[in-house]
């Protein structure tokens, strides 16, 4: 017999170990929670209602949860560089992300599609135009 196979590993705790479900691992509180696939957001962006800002266009549907979904869109329109849709894009996805808290919990399936006036916008008045949207 060989005594490194009797020799029994130290058992390493992994996360997965930890938590065997799914719903047993805790998520970051601030995460927005996001319309999934490409086929909803499809659907969306033909069967929404439609509400249009300054700065945003808001489609929305309904869907068969309890709480809100949302996808942030900045297409090419707003500007031919990459770097610069990100950042309107985060600029929109943090406005969300801290207006999450005080939304209604109903189930909607949300599109925010970005304007290129929301780069030079101050950020409280971005925050209010999603606020009257999404209240």
């Amino acid at each position: 017999m060989d005594s490194s196979s009797d020799r029994k590993q130290p058992m390493v705790k992994t996360c997965l170990d930890v938590a065997d479900k799914k719903d047993d691992i805790p998520l970051p509180f601030n995460k927005v929670p996001t319309v999934p696939g490409r086929a909803r957001i499809e659907y969306i962006l033909r069967k929404g209602y439609s509400s249009r800002g300054s700065f945003f266009t808001v489609r929305r549907v309904q869907n068969k949860t309890d709480h809100m979904r949302f996808v942030v869109i900045a297409s090419k329109k707003v500007s031919k560089h990459a770097t610069v849709r990100n950042r309107a894009r985060r600029r929109a996805h943090e406005a969300l992300r801290i207006l999450l808290p005080k939304l209604p919990k109903i189930g909607y399936d949300v599109i925010i599609l970005v304007n290129n006036k929301v780069l030079d916008t101050p950020f409280e008045k971005l925050q209010q135009e999603l606020t009257n949207f999404l209240s």
